[in-house]
């Protein structure tokens, strides 16, 4: 998250200094791996691959040793800089939704919800986009109603076809644990003619064609 904020801060390339400046302030406030993530976004922003996709392969990639050497190297600051959300213009509007993904994938999900509300609230960023996030950060707080509701809008006003095509998946999921089986099935298929070509979308709405989708955990 903090990598996110230091590379979406604006200004082109003679931004470049306050945003390494960014990063490395956030290193010292114990944020240890702002560095690495940093570095990583750079060539995650040549690429079309979402955040979502692209985290586990950071993730993955993180050299330990190498880490542990740099954090011992930092001199850490005694306070912490206040939480950014809550700041008075502390991002532009059209950033938000990138950061609000980063806290998603982090598991800040009230945190994912405010940027995205924020972006959502001013008309600012793609708003099928601002809704999807609000649509999973609901599934994740257990709100079904808010879930399809946003889910719904997403399929409304998207012209993307993955967006479109998981947002039927989890539309699908929703009614098949509310046993409405016939309405989750043509969501099901609706995931199928979106046009998204990744495997993981053709797995999940032919898994759920198949059978009703249960959650981990759940009864059958």
């Amino acid at each position: 998250i903090q990598a996110i904020e230091a590379r979406t801060l604006p200004g082109g390339k003679h931004a470049e200094p306050e945003r390494r400046a960014m990063m490395e302030r956030a290193m010292r406030q114990g944020y240890v791996l702002t560095h690495y993530f940093y570095d990583g976004l750079q060539g995650f922003e040549t690429q079309s691959t979402g955040l979502n996709d692209a985290y586990g392969d950071l993730l993955h990639n993180i050299d330990l040793d190498g880490e542990k050497r740099r954090a011992r190297d930092i001199t850490f600051a005694r306070e912490a800089e206040p939480e950014v959300v809550g700041k008075k213009n502390a991002r532009p509007y059209e950033k938000t939704l990138d950061i609000a993904e980063g806290r998603l994938a982090a598991g800040d999900v009230a945190g994912a919800q405010k940027y995205a509300q924020d972006a959502l609230d001013h008309g600012t960023g793609d708003p099928a986009r601002a809704a999807f996030i609000l649509a999973r950060c609901a599934i994740l707080n257990g709100d079904s109603v808010t879930a399809r509701r946003y889910f719904a809008q997403t399929v409304e006003i998207s012209s993307d076809p993955r967006m479109i095509a998981w947002s039927h998946i989890y539309l699908g999921r929703i009614l098949d644990m509310e046993e409405q089986r016939d309405e989750a099935m043509t969501h099901y298929r609706a995931a199928l003619a979106a046009g998204d070509t990744q495997p993981d979308t053709k797995t999940a709405a032919e898994h759920g064609l198949e059978q009703p989708y249960q959650p981990a955990g759940r009864p059958r």
